[in-house]
């Protein structure tokens, strides 16, 4: 009977346990459809403000005449697009997210010298940051949580090594994505360069090409050179092929750096 009594006990707290997680894991996950709402409308502000300055650097259309812009207005709309580039970039760019992430790490390191749960707050049971984190990038998240206020015991001690290996594979796999990304690429370039193609620039719609995306959205500088184009006049020099290939051996480079750190 006590051991039918206690393989009972067991069972409750088991199911119990199951139901806290659960019903974490849901607050996270609206709390991250929320953050990412406002992620969309800072990205699709930022993007605009990305295209205006390509074009702008690029046409010479009227609308784009220092004649037709106030001074002022000028300079505010730089300094409120440089914000919002700014807050999007530290979140969305690649290197961004491996700081967030080495962030992370270090956060985790200092709850366990400190003993402290992790995934759930242990004195309301509400989801944490970094169950929030987990959730949102679809990593798996081990629960470690003690807690004499709320009489739970979830997970093991072990839970923060697993965690941090976790993020650990989730930085070694950004660079090794982004890295071939980056070769593709300046395969592309190399391309673009033996056939003297417009980079920067797409021929037929005169609009901003892939190039300005891709080194837009890792915060890369880029080097454009464009040449019989209708109705553009003529940006860069042919070594433009080559500065952009360098940057991105630079950068590949700078992520192997950041696994070594």
């Amino acid at each position: 009977l006590a051991k039918l009594a206690q393989a009972q006990a067991e069972l409750k707290q088991e199911k119990e346990a199951k139901e806290i997680i659960e019903k974490a894991i849901i607050k996270a996950e609206a709390r991250i459809k929320e953050g990412e709402k406002r992620l969309k409308l800072s990205s699709r502000l930022a993007a605009g403000f990305i295209v205006i300055a390509a074009m702008a650097s690029v046409y010479s259309f009227n609308q784009f005449r220092e004649a037709d812009i106030a001074k002022t207005e000028k300079t505010q709309l730089e300094i409120e697009t440089n914000k919002e580039l700014a807050q999007v970039r530290n979140q969305a760019t690649p290197k961004g997210r491996i700081k967030i992430a080495k962030t992370t790490i270090d956060g985790i390191k200092s709850y366990k010298d400190k003993y402290w749960a992790i995934g759930l707050h242990g004195d309301t049971l509400q989801p944490d940051l970094f169950l929030t984190f987990f959730k949102s990038r679809k990593l798996p998240f081990a629960f470690f949580v003690q807690s004499s206020v709320k009489n739970v015991s979830l997970g093991k001690y072990s839970a923060y090594e697993q965690n941090i290996t976790t993020l650990n594979k989730y930085i070694e796999n950004i660079i090794s994505e982004e890295s071939e990304k980056c070769k593709l690429k300046i395969v592309e370039l190399e391309d673009y360069k033996k056939n003297n193609r417009p980079i920067g620039l797409n021929g037929n719609n005169e609009k901003p090409d892939e190039f300005i995306d891709f080194f837009a959205e890792r915060d890369l500088p880029f080097a454009f050179y464009v040449r019989n184009v209708k109705g553009v006049s003529p940006q860069g020099d042919y070594s433009a092929y080559d500065k952009n290939i360098a940057t991105l051996n630079n950068y590949i480079k700078e992520l192997k750096a950041e696994n070594l750190l």
